[in-house]
């Protein structure tokens, strides 16, 4: 009886052994194997290490990306990466996001399963960018939208318009159109059409594959608009992210 105890005992340990190695050895295989490669990249983008993410250096085309590291983009600056699953993202500016999550992320078929939603909200986005032109637009010093600036993509001394934005965004330039949006909700936070204006930026980033920044978009917007009409629309969304 003793024995047959003792053997048990043994085995169990040696079970737990095997197990320990095996997920040591998967989880370095995981980190030693490339999520994906910088597929484009302009400005400055830089790329953590995987046994240090303080240690920054650029990233060059074409370099394989791992679990582990971190990608950090500053002004004027944005890149796409290529996964290993055949999909992309696009990362824009004044952004610092982890790989690993970006490419868990990037196999969701978010963009499909949010069709319906985005077919409605284009219709009344258009009728209220029309709005905007028929008015004239917000009465500001115009800009150019894709004019180079020094230190940042659309330089805070500039007034976006929403017309401007609603351009970009409906040509489907959704990294220029996530990055206006932006700026116009900083320069102007309490604008008429600053819920709109939220709402499209969300979309920009599903557009781009960058769900971790379209969740921190909707969710944003169901706290500032949780009356709103596109906020069950919001809320919708962030179940399918």
């Amino acid at each position: 009886m003793q024995h047959t105890s003792f053997k048990s005992t043994i085995l169990a340990a040696l079970f737990f052994v095997l197990t320990a190695s095996f997920s040591s050895l998967s989880f370095s295989q995981d980190k030693d194997t490339a999520l994906g490669t910088i597929s484009y990249f302009e400005g400055s983008v830089k790329l953590s290490s995987i046994s240090n993410p303080k240690d920054m250096s650029p990233v060059k085309l074409n370099q394989s990306v791992f679990e582990g590291q971190t990608i950090k983009t500053s002004f004027e600056s944005a890149v796409e990466i290529k996964w290993i699953n055949g999909s992309k993202t696009s990362i824009g500016s004044r952004s610092e996001q982890s790989i690993g999550s970006l490419y868990r992320n990037s196999k969701k078929n978010v963009k499909s399963k949010t069709e319906s939603i985005w077919g409605n909200f284009l219709a009344l986005f258009t009728s209220k960018s029309s709005e905007s032109q028929e008015e004239g637009g917000i009465r500001r010093s115009q800009v150019i939208v894709d004019k180079s600036k020094e230190n940042d993509d659309f330089a805070m001394d500039d007034e976006l318009t929403f017309e401007a934005c609603s351009k970009l965004y409906e040509s489907k330039d959704y990294l220029k159109a996530a990055n206006a949006f932006s700026t116009l909700l900083s320069q102007q936070p309490n604008h008429p059409k600053a819920n709109f204006a939220l709402f499209a930026k969300g979309h920009c980033f599903i557009e781009l594959n960058n769900l971790e920044k379209a969740r921190e978009v909707f969710q944003e917007f169901i706290v500032k608009y949780p009356n709103d009409s596109l906020a069950k629309s919001a809320n919708d969304i962030l179940q399918k992210l």
